[in-house]
């Protein structure tokens, strides 16, 4: 368990790496969608650390405010989270960095799990550069961050939604940033 946390941490470093824009070729290219399931395994076991059923040397923000034994991956435990996220929110200058990134990081990885398990859609966690490989149209418009490193991507490549980003604005924003109204309107 330890090794996916920390090969995903170091996903999640801080650097930010830019990448040279993709060469354009005369022939067109087939790209075809692979499921990494080492990345796949290591957010479900990021939702597992949210909800409390993995430990780990380090912890969320507050767990205490945080009902784990209400998070059952439905929709409705969404607003358990909402509830814990402004709670994080108000009190944001209170916390650890190291805190914040496992709210943010756990958070979404709950968040995205919740999104899979309650939609026809067969989705699956994807790297910003597998998908952006795809759908280079869409790296302008969305800059390669921490939060955005990892994406919920469907099978047939149509569909892509950022669950990790959107814990961020909530904690940056505010409640306008509800996890259980944006799991409703995907």
């Amino acid at each position: 368990m330890k090794k996916r946390i920390n090969k995903l941490r170091s996903l999640f470093g801080k650097s930010e790496n830019k990448e040279e824009a993709p060469q354009e070729t005369s022939t067109p290219k087939e790209i075809t969608i692979t499921f990494d399931e080492e990345l796949n395994n290591i957010f479900h076991s990021f939702s597992g650390l949210f909800i409390g059923a993995i430990s780990d040397d380090s912890d969320i923000a507050a767990p205490t405010v945080l009902d784990r034994q209400k998070l059952d991956f439905s929709k409705d435990s969404l607003q358990v989270v909402d509830q814990y996220l402004l709670h994080v929110f108000s009190n944001r200058s209170d916390f650890a960095d190291k805190e914040l990134e496992n709210t943010i990081l756990w958070g979404g990885a709950y968040t995205g799990e919740v999104i899979k398990r309650n939609t026809d859609a067969n989705l699956f966690w994807e790297s910003y550069e597998s998908y952006m490989e795809r759908n280079p149209e869409y790296k302008e418009k969305i800059p390669h961050t921490l939060t955005t490193r990892t994406l919920l991507s469907s099978d047939n490549g149509t569909a892509m939604t950022m669950p990790v980003n959107k814990v961020l604005r909530f904690l940056s924003e505010g409640e306008e940033h509800s996890l259980r109204y944006y799991a409703d309107n995907l």
